[in-house]
């Protein structure tokens, strides 16, 4: 995932591929385009290169699960919210 989080970055955000309707920002809907583009194609070459489990199932589900995340957290749109959450998590454990 740390890999391929920047993978093929057009050298432009998400807010100017959005804003100019770039052919990224259509087709993940405006929402962390950067991203999912760069998941998607993390996923692609880690199935190509037979690094996912190869049979469906539960490992594979995991491990896509596991890049998936790491990846979209990338995003900085939800900076903010991980940012308030680990707070809370820190508060609540007295720290």
């Amino acid at each position: 995932a740390a890999a391929g989080h920047d993978a093929g970055h057009p050298g432009r955000n998400n807010l100017f591929l959005v804003n100019t309707r770039d052919a990224l920002a259509v087709r993940y809907g405006d929402r962390a385009v950067l991203e999912q583009f760069h998941l998607a194609g993390t996923l692609e070459l880690a199935e190509a290169f037979g690094v996912v489990p190869a049979a469906p199932g539960p490992e594979a589900a995991r491990f896509r699960g596991v890049v998936a995340g790491v990846i979209l957290g990338t995003d900085m749109a939800q900076h903010a919210a991980g940012v308030k959450k680990l707070e809370g998590l820190r508060l609540r454990s007295g720290r």
